[in-house]
C-alpha cells in the first residue's frame, strides 16, 4: 500500500465517520465504533448505493452490523447484525425483528439499553466474588443468571442469587429513536436446602426473599445481597 492509498483509505474513514447514518447513530449514547468501513457504487438507474461495515461496543458488548443505503430515498437495507450470544440471548427476537425492517436506530437503542443492564450485572456478581474471596464463603457463578453462595457447614443453606433479564414480547410498533418498553430485571435472592423444614423452624428462611426484596430496594442489589449472606453465614 502506498503513501497516497493509506491517505486516501484515511479519507474514506473520515467520510464514512461524518455520513448521516454514523452520525446519528453516534447520537446514540455509550456506543464506541471501532472499525467503520464505507463503499460507494452507483446503480444503472445513477442511483447511490453506500455499503457499510460498523464495528464497535456498548460499555462491554460488542457489535458488527453491515447494510446499505439508497442515498436518494434514505432507506437501511439488507441489515445484518451481529453480537454475542449471551446477548442475543436476551434480545434475539428484537434483533430478528430489526434486521428484517432495516431498524439500525432501533438497534442501537435496544443494545445500549440490554448492554447496560448486563454490565451492571457483571459488576455487581465480579464484585461480590471478590468481596468473599479471603473468607470461608464460597461464591460459585452459574451461567450468566446466578451467583451462589455456601460455606462448609452442612447446618447452613446455600443461597442463590438469580438476574434474570426479561424478555418479553415485542410491540406492535417499535419507532427507531424509542426503547421498547420491557419489564425491569427479576432479582431474588434464596435459600436452598435439603432438609427446609428442619433448618428453618422459625421461617428465617422463608422469609428471605422478601427481606432481601425490601432491603434491594434502600441499599441496592450488591449491598443487599451482601448484608443477608454476611448475616446468614455469620450465625
Amino acid at each position: 500500500m502506498t503513501a497516497g492509498d493509506s491517505l486516501n483509505e484515511t479519507n474514506l474513514k473520515i467520510k464514512a465517520l461524518q455520513s448521516p447514518e454514523v452520525i446519528r447513530a453516534s447520537e446514540v449514547s455509550h456506543i464506541m465504533f471501532t472499525d467503520i468501513q464505507k463503499s460507494l457504487e452507483k446503480t444503472p438507474f445513477h442511483q447511490t448505493i453506500g455499503q457499510y461495515e460498523l464495528a464497535g461496543k456498548s460499555f462491554d458488548e460488542e457489535f458488527r452490523v453491515s447494510f446499505r443505503t439508497n442515498a436518494d430515498e434514505g432507506r437501511v437495507l439488507d441489515l445484518v447484525i451481529n453480537v454475542s450470544p449471551s446477548l442475543y440471548f436476551d434480545i434475539g427476537p428484537f434483533l430478528d425483528r430489526f434486521q428484517t425492517e432495516g431498524n439500525l436506530l432501533g438497534f442501537f437503542r435496544v443494545l445500549v439499553h440490554q448492554a447496560r443492564l448486563l454490565w451492571e450485572r457483571r459488576r455487581v456478581f465480579s464484585s461480590l466474588s471478590s468481596r468473599y474471596e479471603e473468607t470461608d464463603i464460597k461464591v460459585e457463578e452459574i451461567g450468566y443468571e446466578q451467583l451462589k453462595f455456601s460455606s462448609d457447614s452442612e447446618e447452613q443453606p446455600d443461597l442463590l442469587l438469580s438476574w434474570e433479564m426479561p424478555r418479553t414480547e415485542i410491540p406492535d410498533q417499535v419507532e427507531g429513536m424509542d426503547v421498547p418498553k420491557r419489564e425491569a430485571p427479576n432479582i431474588q435472592l434464596e435459600a436452598v436446602v435439603s432438609r427446609r423444614s428442619a433448618l428453618d423452624a422459625d421461617g428465617v428462611l422463608t422469609k428471605l426473599p422478601e427481606r432481601f426484596k425490601r432491603l434491594m430496594q434502600r441499599v441496592g442489589v450488591e449491598e443487599a445481597t451482601a448484608t443477608l449472606v454476611s448475616a446468614m453465614y455469620s450465625e
